[in-house]
């Protein structure tokens, strides 16, 4: 679905998936669970605010966004992660 280098952990069932978003912090990362009948995310944090999902128009508390910015590590790649996991809350 567009992210970078998932794989599998090993140790676990190849439903359960390590998703990179990397970003905000090293290492941040997220987990994908296909239970059967679709596909879940968690995105860890990479979005902090519900306004940030589930609308093509991305809002955030002053406060947030300014946290956001001041803990990236790669501004380019957290704002693709994070529009990314936009899009999918969007349609699917």
């Amino acid at each position: 679905m567009g992210f970078q280098a998932v794989h599998g952990l090993e140790g676990l069932p190849p439903e359960i998936l390590m998703v990179p978003l990397p970003g905000h912090a090293c290492g941040d990362a997220g987990v994908a669970i296909d239970t059967g009948e679709r596909w879940l995310l968690h995105a860890g944090d990479a979005y902090f605010y519900r306004g940030e999902v589930r609308s093509r128009r991305r809002r955030c508390t002053p406060g947030l966004r300014g946290h956001q910015v001041m803990m990236e590590v790669d501004r380019r790649l957290r704002l693709e992660n994070q529009a990314r996991v936009r899009r999918l809350s969007i349609e699917r």
